[in-house]
């Protein structure tokens, strides 16, 4: 792989099966290619020169959800969905006719309209232009078009916080699917766009509504935004998220709630979603490319759900509660965690 300094996770990896027993993906396929340990497995041999990319191997490492389950149950620290996103980018970048046609589908989307989402008045957020503040909240394309109301939510929190902030109006994308879906030049050309755009407002806090959003600012724009203060919007608000949340479940399945510190401690007096064995992924990073194996995915989530007898779920993010309330939700309600905050300040 020419994208990473690879040889040295490679080398400390045992293969040794803990990985695939947590996988996503793989336990809800039962494909065993879908497997984080088979990607490892390709992804070693390809490192050695004993196999190249094809079509096949290419369409396995765009269909892994990045749940990261398996880098976190890694006993030998190998990073597989780092290293099988750095695959995309590699095959984006010297393989081009090997990537797969949804992917396509939707890197074009994204080249039109800046996302990979559908812009029509009936799914757009309502937002207020508002200039003034140290803050600038930064909505993010899936908080304004795949779930408005989390968009809403959002401005809603800061006004009721009494914290003045921007709006920009011509918000840029923060670059996260062509990141996740390895194309990295474009990544890097919208990164700069939109720190400039940023810089442009003169705020000194960057208060962030989508978890992955976050990611990308905290983990992936180097140096681009050195000197403003990054805070998730969740967080921001301070409030008691035990509180909040009560006796609901809470869905930690996003890797990138996860980074954004979205995890409720342990204490919570709801049910922690979940631990180990019963730990599973939304699908909302396959939503864009292939939305039935999404779909399958939140089923699989909502199913454990209903097996254990949650009757409220709260997840964080546009993405994940679009992903979770596309597939049959048992009864369960599913709501979207600034949606909660919003309701009880």
């Amino acid at each position: 792989m020419k994208t990473l300094e690879f040889k040295k996770d490679i080398d400390n990896c045992r293969f040794c099966w803990m990985c695939r027993h947590v996988c996503t993906q793989g336990r809800v396929t039962g494909v065993e290619s879908h497997t984080a340990r088979a990607l490892g497995l390709l992804l070693s041999a390809i490192h050695r020169d004993a196999l190249e990319y094809d079509a096949s191997i290419a369409e396995r490492m765009y269909q892994c959800c990045q749940c990261a389950y398996c880098t976190e149950w890694c006993v030998s620290d190998y990073r597989a969905a780092k290293y099988i996103r750095a695959a995309r980018e590699d095959i984006y970048t010297d393989h081009y006719q090997l990537v797969p046609a949804p992917v396509k589908e939707a890197l074009a989307k994204i080249k039109k309209n800046g996302h990979p989402w559908c812009v029509c008045e009936e799914n757009t957020a309502k937002l207020e232009p508002s200039e003034g503040g140290e803050n600038l909240l930064f909505i993010g394309s899936a908080a304004r078009y795949l779930n408005p109301k989390t968009g809403e939510a959002a401005q809603s929190i800061m006004k009721k916080l009494g914290k003045p902030y921007t709006l920009l109006a011509d918000e840029p994308d923060s670059g996260f699917w062509l990141w996740n879906l390895g194309a990295a030049y474009p990544f890097g050309l919208q990164a700069r766009l939109t720190a400039k755009a940023i810089k442009a407002a003169g705020c000194a806090r960057l208060v962030v509504v989508s978890p992955a959003d976050y990611y990308i600012f905290t983990a992936e724009y180097g140096d681009l935004l050195e000197g403003i203060e990054i805070v998730a919007l969740p967080l921001f608000a301070g409030v008691d998220m035990k509180k909040v949340i009560g006796d609901a479940a809470y869905c930690e399945a996003s890797y990138y709630a996860r980074w954004a510190g979205l995890i409720i401690a342990p204490g919570c007096e709801g049910k922690l979603f979940w631990n180990g064995s019963k730990s599973r992924d939304t699908g909302a990073n396959l939503m864009p490319t292939y939305p039935e194996m999404a779909k399958n995915i939140a089923d699989s989530l909502l199913n454990c759900a209903a097996e254990d007898g949650v009757t409220k779920l709260v997840c964080s993010g546009a993405e994940n509660y679009a992903a979770l309330t596309s597939a049959d939700t048992k009864g369960i309600e599913v709501v979207e965690l600034l949606s909660l905050i919003d309701a009880a300040l």
